[in-house]
């Protein structure tokens, strides 16, 4: 029964299921109490493959890399089906720094399911780790497409396996397309900023930082952004005119905003563009 309802747990789904209670954000002692209860329960029940494949994935958050492989092989010794096990396996590699051996078990998995979501973006980041621009270029879209909930990080992740591939235009409308769906997460925006000036589209890239300092609340960053692209544009006069808005978008802050240690240097920074730039 066990073994049934562990192959279920793992068809077609992350190894992370297998991590629910553990998060990178964990402090170190969290993640020590939780190895230490798993290896009380391991000792009572050391046919589990469940308990050794979470304490793996507990163990790999924690950075201990041989720790978690040997978790993960003695899972698979004592449930061959999991399937889970080999894309921990891979994961595990792959932030141990070790790329090239997370190759194989996704190879595998991957030919056992070719549009695994997890697997899709593990391999895409393994070809990226290893210089592979072209092939990671190719796999980053159809992890993305696999995705049922892709995360702004996975849109932005895409976008730089594309432009590293010397892809810009096929990046920034991956970047349009995640803004499109997410609801315009200001990550995003910041990316496809980015990516406009990179292509040299300095009127749409004042375009977006226009439409972003109407829409804030906090306006003054993204003036001082448009200022900036303006004066690197030779475009002096608009580029004053921008520079004054955000200082002035400044001073109207209330004083412990104003005070704080970014808008501090936000505003030295501004200040020293109004002083830089000509009056005429």
């Amino acid at each position: 029964m066990l073994r049934k309802n562990l192959r279920a747990a793992a068809h077609g789904v992350a190894c992370v299921v297998f991590l629910a209670a553990a998060s990178p954000l964990l402090a170190h002692g969290d993640v020590h109490d939780q190895i230490d209860a798993l290896t009380k329960r391991i000792a009572a029940e050391p046919e589990n493959a469940e308990l050794r494949l979470r304490r793996g994935e507990l163990r790999r958050v924690h950075g201990d890399t041989e720790l978690a492989l040997a978790d993960y092989r003695e899972a698979a010794r004592l449930d061959p089906s999991l399937e889970a096990v080999g894309l921990c396996v891979a994961r595990a590699f792959l932030e141990g720094g070790r790329p090239a051996e997370a190759a194989p078990p996704l190879e595998r998995a991957l030919a056992r399911r070719p549009d695994d979501a997890e697997a899709l973006l593990l391999r895409a980041r393994v070809h990226a780790a290893l210089g592979e621009t072209a092939r990671a270029a190719a796999l980053f879209p159809r992890a993305l497409a696999a995705a049922k909930s892709p995360t702004p990080d996975l849109y932005a992740e895409t976008a730089r396996a594309l432009a590293a591939d010397g892809r810009r235009e096929d990046a920034l409308a991956a970047l349009e397309s995640g803004l499109s769906r997410l609801g315009h997460p200001v990550s995003l925006e910041e990316a496809a900023l980015e990516m406009e000036l990179a292509l040299g589209r300095t009127d749409a890239a004042l375009a977006r930082l226009g439409r972003l300092a109407s829409a804030s609340k906090r306006p003054e960053r993204w003036l001082a952004r448009r200022a900036e692209v303006l004066e690197r544009a030779g475009r002096p006069v608009e580029a004053r005119e921008a520079f004054t808005s955000a200082v002035h978008a400044i001073e109207t802050l209330p004083p412990r905003l104003r005070a704080s240690r970014a808008t501090a240097a936000l505003e030295e920074s501004v200040r020293a563009g109004l002083a830089r730039v000509p009056k005429s």
